[in-house]
This record gives C-alpha cells, sequence and structure tokens, in this order.
C-alpha cells in the first residue's frame, strides 16, 4: 500500500481584497509535471484580514483548504482541512 502525503507550506499575501493562483510541480520536472492548482483570496474589513486558500489535485479536487484570520502582523485563527488525509 502506498501512502502519499501531502506538506502544506502556505503563505499568506498581506494585500487587501485580492486574488492570485497559481501552478504547483513536482520538484525537479522541469514544470513538466503538474500536482496541485493553488488559489488564494483574501478580504479586509475593520483591520482584520481574512485569507481563503485552496489547493486542488488534477480532477479539480479539494485536497487542502486553509483559512486565516490577521489582524496586521498578528495571527488571530489559522484553519488547515487536508481532505485527502481527513485531518483538520
Amino acid at each position: 500500500m502506498k501512502a502519499a502525503v501531502f506538506v502544506v507550506i502556505s503563505f499568506f499575501v498581506l494585500l487587501a481584497n485580492a486574488n492570485y493562483s497559481a501552478v504547483l510541480y513536482k520538484q525537479g520536472s522541469e514544470k513538466q509535471k503538474q500536482l496541485y492548482t493553488f488559489s488564494v483570496a483574501t478580504a479586509l474589513a475593520d483591520g482584520v484580514e481574512n485569507t481563503h486558500a485552496i489547493y486542488k489535485d488534477l480532477e479539480g479536487q479539494v485536497v487542502v483548504e486553509e483559512k486565516a484570520t490577521l489582524r496586521g502582523s498578528e495571527l488571530l485563527r489559522l484553519e488547515i482541512d487536508q481532505k485527502q488525509l481527513g485531518q483538520q
């Protein structure tokens, strides 16, 4: 039985009301082996920033979802839902 481990290394961009996306490739594949897509949306209201990041596999299924709430540089809340592992 093979087991896959997905390590989430994410960063939250501190710009208000912004959306970003990227493609994540296998390391060393010279961008030939796509693994996941990544998108993040941020919204700022009353000095509090909410960030929502989603990682999807090649079939479009959400494998990891991250939500963060920040006030300035202070992290108020962080939720990570690793759907492929069933962990929150």
